[in-house]
């Protein structure tokens, strides 16, 4: 987001939008992210293969300037082939001083740990949190994993991934106009890390990234759909190709959204047709 924006220091002052993300229009991957308790200068990339963010300090303690002149160097840095998680990051200190016994860090990666939870889940044996999940609530958390936060986040350790790097993801989904999903998966995704820092000992997770993540106010909908609206709608289905007709009957049958059934793996599509009948046992 960079639109409507001053870039000098007044005009960052004077930003109030919170939770939001400004890119400097200067590139090298320089960002502010607005809160309501702080405006925080970030640099986010991918860093041999996993997305990984610094940050470069608060504003307007950091000025403009120097936010982008650091953001300039560790980019070069990046660019030439260096780690600069190691470097400027949370990464090793001082790799070349420390054995190799000692380079690997304790915790899960954010895909070790949801599988665990995810396991925990189906046999009710999570210790803390709910201990189980509705089939279909389950459904949703693993297609919601694998399409959002598998390529994400899943390489990532527990304690390395980021509020920002959350908060992208959900507000890519609310500019794209999901509003509903983007709230859905801000409450999976923070049921997922709140657990995650209870079994800490096994996560390594010490604090909750995901803890301050905010989910809209959405007004109810009462609109309904008429049995002749519904005729009219199977009617019109005859004149599709088998998969729109498929999946928009699923979608009548069972009251799923649109892109719960068209982003869904095919190895749950069986699933999907079962919740009809398990809602009238």
């Amino acid at each position: 987001m960079s639109m409507d924006v001053k870039w000098n220091h007044q005009g960052l002052i004077g930003l109030k939008q919170e939770n939001a993300r400004y890119l400097d229009p200067k590139g090298n991957r320089l960002a502010l992210v607005v809160t309501k308790f702080s405006k925080t200068w970030t640099w986010q990339a991918r860093v041999n293969g996993v997305p990984r963010t610094l940050t470069l300090g608060k504003f307007p303690a950091v000025g403009l300037a120097d936010a982008r002149a650091k953001a300039g160097q560790i980019q070069a840095d990046h660019d030439a082939g260096i780690d600069v998680h190691v470097k400027y990051g949370a990464g090793l200190a001082a790799p070349d001083a420390m054995p190799v016994a000692e380079a690997k860090r304790a915790g899960m990666t954010c895909q070790e740990a949801w599988d665990r939870y995810i396991s925990g889940l189906k046999a009710g044996t999570n210790l803390h949190g709910k201990a189980r999940n509705k089939p279909r609530t389950i459904i949703e958390k693993e297609g919601m994993w694998t399409r959002l936060w598998a390529e994400e986040i899943g390489g990532t350790l527990m304690d390395e991934v980021t509020e920002e790097a959350l908060y992208d993801v959900i507000q890519g989904l609310r500019d794209d106009g999901y509003m509903g999903a983007a709230n859905s998966t801000t409450r999976y995704i923070k049921a997922f890390f709140r657990w995650g820092k209870l079994e800490k000992r096994a996560t390594g997770l010490r604090t909750n990234p995901a803890e301050d993540l905010p989910v809209s106010q959405l007004q109810a909908r009462d609109r309904y759909l008429t049995e002749n609206e519904i005729r009219y709608l199977l009617t019109a289905l005859q004149a599709e190709d088998q998969i729109w007709m498929d999946a928009y009957r699923l979608a009548l049958m069972t009251g799923q959204r649109k892109n719960e059934i068209f982003g869904a793996l095919r190895s749950d599509a069986w699933r999907q047709l079962r919740w009809p009948v398990e809602r009238q046992l």
